[in-house]
C-alpha cells in the first residue's frame, strides 16, 4: 500500500515531538545568541569611539545606512579594529563599510586581515571592498596575490581591483600573459581597461572559449572596451 503522504503540519507537529529534534533546535537558538552576545561584546567600544567623534549609530551595519560613502574619518577609526576583532559577521560588517568610501585611505589592514583570515568568505570581501573602492599602499601586495595559484575565490575581484589599482602597461601585460590560467576572471579586468589591441586580444580569445560562461565574460568585456572606444 502506497504511504500516505504527510503535511507540512503534520511533519511539524511530529517534529514537536521528537526530543532530538528539540535538543538541536536548543542547540542552534543557544548558538545564535552566543554568536550575537560575541557582536555585542566587541562591538561596544567600536561604537563608543564613533560616537566620540560624532558618528552615532546602534550598529556598524547602519553605517552605510546612515553615513555612506562614509567618510575617512570613520575608516581611520574603524581600520586599526579589523586586526583586534575575532567574530567573522562583524569583520565582514566592517569591511564592507569600508568599500563604501570615496576617499583614499591605506589599506594595509585589510592586506593584514586577508593574510591572517581562514576564511574565504570574509576574504573575498576584503578583495570585494578592495576592488571597489581606493586603498593605497597595498600595490606590491597586490600583484603578489593575483600571481598566487592558491587563492580560489577571492581572487576573482582581486583582478578587478588590479586593473583598478595597479600601474595600466604593468596590469595589461600580466593579464594577456596570464589569460588562460582564469579566463572568465580576467576578461572583465581587461574590460575595465583595455583598449584596441585588447580588443583584438579578446577577440581571438572569443574563438577559443565559445561556449558557457568564460564566453559570456569576453563578449561582455569586449563590448565594454566597444563603447569606450567610441
Amino acid at each position: 500500500m502506497k504511504k500516505k503522504a504527510i503535511t507540512a503540519a503534520e511533519l511539524m507537529a511530529e517534529l514537536q515531538d521528537n526530543p532530538e529534534y528539540l535538543r538541536s533546535k536548543e542547540i542552534a537558538e543557544q548558538k545564535r545568541l552566543q554568536i550575537n552576545d560575541e557582536i555585542l561584546f566587541e562591538v561596544k567600544p567600536i561604537l563608543q569611539e564613533l560616537d566620540a567623534e560624532g558618528f552615532s549609530v546602534e550598529n556598524v551595519d547602519q553605517l552605510i545606512l546612515k553615513y555612506a560613502p562614509i567618510p575617512k574619518q570613520i575608516v581611520n577609526i574603524l581600520m586599526p579594529w579589523l586586526l583586534k576583532i575575532k567574530n567573522k559577521n562583524l569583520l565582514e560588517m566592517i569591511v564592507r563599510a569600508i568599500g563604501t568610501t570615496r576617499e583614499k585611505y591605506n589599506g594595509v589592514f585589510l592586506t593584514q586581515l586577508f593574510e591572517q583570515s581562514e576564511s574565504e568568505i570574509l576574504q573575498w570581501t576584503i578583495s570585494n571592498t578592495i576592488a571597489e573602492s581606493r586603498p593605497e599602499n597595498i600595490e606590491n601586495w597586490l600583484f603578489n596575490k593575483i600571481n598566487d595559484d592558491s587563492l580560489g575565490m577571492p581572487k576573482q575581484m582581486l583582478f578587478i581591483a588590479a586593473a583598478r589599482l595597479l600601474v595600466k602597461e604593468k596590469a595589461l601585460e600580466f593579464f594577456k600573459e596570464h589569460f588562460d590560467e582564469a579566463p572568465g576572471h580576467v576578461a572583465p579586468a581587461l574590460g575595465e581597461i583595455g583598449s584596441g589591441e585588447e580588443l583584438q586580444f579578446l577577440g581571438t580569445k572569443e574563438s577559443e572559449y565559445n561556449k558557457g560562461w568564460v564566453a559570456k565574460e569576453i563578449r561582455k568585456a569586449m563590448k565594454k572596451i566597444e563603447n569606450r572606444l567610441k
